[in-house]
Order: structure tokens, then C-alpha cells, then sequence
């Protein structure tokens, strides 16, 4: 079995063929030959192909982006436009790639595309790791002093025999599993503590198979990555144990141990984050399958905006509980940080977050204020972790 730590010349084998580009806005090459009457509506243009050949994505009121993917060069080569989709656009600093691959998070920056003019603002990404056609990240574009996420889908090259494009996830409580398209076979867990957001994901355990975590750990003082520290994973089923351990970060925020399980069934695993006098720890328990038994991945949810914790350390970002309050009138309802009340067209919505990387506009109904809180009359239950700062990134990242 592969690992996030190795391979990385190959970015993120997509476990369902998910192009999203509907949801996102975004096509890459060979994958979404349509666009919806809605989507053309918005991107005020009628077509997909920009004037470079490559596919149109919205940035913002006014502003395309188109991108060109080259698996063969290893290539990404942006370019911005106006509302014809035709007329270049500065932006404020050159754009920045994140994406997941095999080897963790990736940050790739651009350089001024050869096969361009100047004055055309095209940008090239090359690494070795883009040729591959699965892809999943986002490319950060900086208009006019504000910085926006577009988000890439998850996509698979069909060839010429045809696209295949479709694009689920449940939440209870204060912690989530969710199976990731973030490379190999992988499961996923996301805890709230009192110091830490917890995103966990682990390549799908088989027995005997070395299974890598990606462990993503973000201290919520701060909402900043763990720059520093351990991570250690104790693993116990009956009488068998496992351990793993990762001295210190892969990257900011990042710990990549490796564990084998050298039984089959289920496994309760400690995790453990120990840094700079902050000591905290989760427990996930996993089953470990024989090799090549291990049940289909669930699929990502529908509708649901990917936004990566790699951005979301860029940027000032913060969620919360939404919580019942009993202010006068309201009788117990649940209320939010007015903050995550945001306006979206004619809708007013606040962000779920469903787990580390997923969140979900929910329309929402607002009544009575209550110091910084605001009553959520209909849309939102008590319990539900919600954006309170940097959502409309989340929401640009659609």
C-alpha cells in the first residue's frame, strides 16, 4: 500500500471518479464538456473554454479564471480575465497552488507562464507531482487586495472514451468519520477539544500493510497549525498492539506516523499531541481488514464546499459551537456569533462545518440578538460547529 509520505510524484488517486464541477465552478481539461444554464448565468459567459483553451472558473464579481492542465509537462497555467472571460486581469501578487498529494500537503508557487505575454498575466505551476490527472486543491488569487479560493475538483481523465463526472457525509455530535478522497483509500475523523481541532485521516488499515496517518492538527487558540511537537498513536485490539510515531511536523500543522496492524478486526486507537506544554488526545477506534477486503469508501457529500486546512491557516479563520441561550423571549433557542451570519444573493446562511475540510451553506432564518449572539429561528441545531470568522472565503471557495 502506498502512503501519503511517499509517491509524490503522483497527486491524489481519486477513490470515486468526482468531477464537482457543477458545485464548484471549476473544470480541469477532459473532465465537463457543460456547464448549466445557472453556471453560465453567473459566470457571465456561454462557454467553458477560455481564450487559451483551457476551462473557466469564477473568482469573483467580474473576474474568471481560466486553467489549463498538462499531466504530460506537469504543468497548471492560470490566467485571469474579465467578465468577457477574454480581457487579462492583473492581480494584486501571483497565485498560489495547495494541494493534496501521496507526500501531504503541497504549496507550489507560480512563475510567469514562457508561452505567454507579459501583459496577459498567465502564470505556470510545474511540478513533478501534476503529472498525474487527480487533482484536489484549491489555487488562491488575489484581486484587487482581496484574496480569493477556487476551488479543484476531484477528477479522472476517462480519455477519449468519454467523461464521467458525478459528484456524501454525515455529522453528529462534536466529532465526525468521514472517508476522504485525499489519496489512497482513506478514512477520516475530526474531534473538538477544549486546545484542538483534530482532522485525522488514515489510509484504509489492512493487515500487515503499513497504513499512513495524515494528521492535521490545529490549536484553537488562535485557530494556528502546529508548528511544533510530537504525535504519537498507541493502537490496542484484545491482546495485539501497534504503535506509530512522528517526532515532529511533516509541515506546519502535519504529522505523518505510519502504522502497521498485524491483526485483522476492530482497533481502538490513542492519539496523542504533545507540544510546548499542550498536552491533548482523542481516541478512534478503526477496523483493520485483510488485504483487499476493505468496503468501498463512502462518497464525499453533495453540495458540500471543500476548503483545505492549508488555506485555512492563511487566513484569519475561526469556528464555534452554536449554543442554546435563554435570552428574554427567546425560550431556549439556539444562537450563533453574528459573525457566521452571512449574507449569500438574497439568502441569509451560516457554515456547518462538517468536518476539517468540509462545510455546508445552510440557509437560515435570524431573530433576536443578544450581545454578540444572534437567534438561529430555523436552519441550525444546538451542537453544530459553525464559521464565525473567514467564511466568506468558504464561501468564495465554491
Amino acid at each position: 500500500m502506498k502512503s501519503p509520505r511517499r509517491g509524490r510524484e503522483k497527486l491524489v488517486r481519486a477513490l470515486a471518479a468526482i468531477c464537482l464541477f457543477a458545485a464548484l465552478g471549476w473544470a480541469v481539461t477532459g473532465c465537463g464538456s457543460e456547464v448549466t444554464e445557472e453556471d453560465a448565468s453567473h459566470a457571465a459567459h456561454d462557454h467553458v473554454e477560455g481564450p487559451h483553451g483551457g476551462a473557466i472558473a469564477d473568482v469573483t464579481e467580474g473576474v474568471h479564471m481560466e486553467a489549463i492542465h498538462d499531466p504530460a509537462k506537469g504543468t497548471i497555467t492560470i490566467y485571469l480575465l474579465g467578465g468577457d472571460a477574454q480581457t487579462p486581469v492583473e492581480p494584486t501578487e501571483s497565485p498560489l497552488l495547495n494541494l493534496k498529494t501521496d507526500d501531504g500537503p503541497v504549496q507550489i508557487a507560480a512563475q510567469p507562464a514562457e508561452d505567454s505575454a507579459s501583459e496577459e498575466f498567465g502564470f505556470l505551476f510545474a511540478d513533478e507531482g501534476l503529472k498525474n490527472d487527480h487533482i484536489h486543491g484549491q489555487v488562491a488569487v488575489s484581486v484587487e487586495g482581496r484574496k480569493y479560493f477556487v476551488a479543484i475538483p476531484h477528477h479522472h481523465d476517462h480519455g477519449e472514451s468519454g467523461d464521467d463526472c458525478d459528484g456524501d457525509d454525515d455529522h453528529e455530535g462534536h466529532d465526525h468519520d468521514h472517508a476522504h478522497d485525499h489519496g489512497a483509500n482513506t478514512i477520516s475523523r475530526t474531534v473538538w477539544t477544549d486546545k484542538c481541532e483534530w482532522f485525522v485521516e488514515l489510509e484504509t488499515p489492512e493487515k500487515g500493510q503499513p497504513a499512513a496517518f495524515a494528521a492535521h492538527v490545529t490549536l484553537l487558540d488562535g485557530f494556528a497549525p502546529a508548528e511544533s511537537g510530537s504525535f504519537t498513536v498507541a493502537a490496542r485490539s484484545g491482546s495485539h498492539g501497534a504503535t506509530a510515531k512522528a517526532g515532529s511536523v511533516a509541515r506546519p500543522g502535519i504529522f505523518t506516523p505510519e502504522i502497521t496492524f498485524p491483526e485483522t478486526g476492530e482497533w481502538v486507537l490513542t492519539l496523542t499531541f504533545d507540544s510546548k506544554g499542550i498536552t491533548d488526545s482523542i481516541d478512534w477506534t478503526v477496523a483493520v481488514h485483510d488485504p483487499g477486503e476493505a468496503p468501498e469508501p463512502e462518497e464525499d457529500g453533495e453540495g458540500l464546499i471543500s476548503f483545505l486546512k492549508e488555506a485555512q491557516w492563511k487566513i484569519a479563520f475561526a469556528t464555534a459551537w452554536s449554543e442554546t441561550e435563554s435570552a428574554a423571549g427567546s425560550g431556549g433557542a439556539v444562537f450563533v456569533h453574528r459573525n457566521a451570519v452571512l449574507s449569500d444573493g438574497d439568502d441569509r446562511v451560516v457554515l456547518v462545518q462538517i468536518d476539517g475540510e468540509s462545510f455546508e451553506a445552510r440557509k437560515v432564518e435570524t431573530g433576536l440578538s443578544s450581545g454578540s449572539m444572534i437567534e438561529i429561528g430555523s436552519g441550525l441545531e444546538a451542537g453544530e460547529r459553525v464559521v464565525v470568522e473567514g467564511g466568506r472565503a468558504v464561501l468564495d471557495a465554491r
